[in-house]
């Protein structure tokens, strides 16, 4: 996650991977410096809105969470949903 972190450099970016390990959902969010910085968003709140979708719950540094759960079904749904919590979590901070 650092080093995607380190390519982005001074861009802003949010991103959510997610995978299914042991029957179980894994994600991950990433934030760029900028992103946590400019647009003061934190990773542990933006995984935590679509963990949901897992069953789980998630926390972390500001600009690097996870989250686990036990419904590996909703990974897409987490994923696809992750833009709007996003959009969402920038709207509240406006």
């Amino acid at each position: 996650a650092d080093k995607l972190r380190s390519q982005l450099g001074d861009k802003q970016a949010a991103i959510l991977l997610g995978a299914e390990l042991d029957g179980k959902a894994a994600l991950l969010c990433l934030l760029t410096d900028n992103t946590f910085k400019e647009r003061k968003l934190k990773a542990g709140d933006l995984i935590n809105a679509v963990a949901t979708h897992v069953d789980g719950r998630g926390g972390g540094r500001p600009t690097l969470a996870q989250a686990g759960g036990n419904n590996p079904a909703g990974l897409k749904q987490a994923v696809e949903s992750f833009a709007g919590a996003v959009t969402d979590a920038i709207k509240e901070r406006l």
